[in-house]
């Protein structure tokens, strides 16, 4: 069996005293912590509990933008963010702003 890692949106917002969290894709799965972390922590173990009982009961798994089955060793997409203009861009000769030039086609 190959292994897999599932990546599912989760949304979080602070509630009162603590925070709550809910995957719009698996719907009725609500979460609660008292800090940010933990409710990140209590979410997981929600969603590997909630994609056992699809399993367990024959369901089949979400489809859509919020719910990803992903390959290991698959390559990951990250977004980064840079500062622009650049200091290259703006005229800057300090040696690393040179440095830099030399990468940029």
């Amino acid at each position: 069996m190959t292994k897999q890692e599932i990546i599912v949106t989760v949304c979080v917002e602070k509630d009162g005293r603590g925070f709550y969290a809910y995957a719009p894709a698996l719907k009725g799965l609500h979460i609660g912590g008292s800090t940010e972390e933990e409710v990140l922590e209590n979410t997981k173990d929600g969603i590997i509990l909630y994609l056992e009982s699809l399993v367990n009961y024959r369901e089949p798994f979400p489809e859509g933008p919020n719910f990803k089955i992903q390959k290991y060793n698959a390559p990951r997409v990250k977004e980064i963010s840079v500062p622009w203009p650049s200091q290259i861009t703006l005229g800057n000769n300090s040696k690393t702003s040179r440095q830099k030039k030399s990468y940029v086609h």
